[in-house]
């Protein structure tokens, strides 16, 4: 995180709990939030994390 750039990280949900958007869900609304506060957001993730690389294609992030 710097001035300009703050980050969606350490996102994880429980096994039992997986499949059902809780991830998406939170991780817009941690955008929405980011960018009003005119920010831009940023995400790291592992390359063989697909879980979290879908959450963030479908909240309209691309890869840099």
């Amino acid at each position: 995180m710097t001035d300009k750039n703050w980050e969606l990280g350490a996102v994880s949900t429980h096994p039992q709990h997986r499949n059902r958007g809780y991830a998406t869900m939170i991780c817009s609304f941690a955008a929405k939030y980011i960018l009003e506060n005119k920010k831009q957001v940023t995400c790291s993730t592992k390359i063989d994390n697909y879980p979290m690389q879908n959450v963030m294609k479908k909240i309209g992030m691309v890869k840099q």
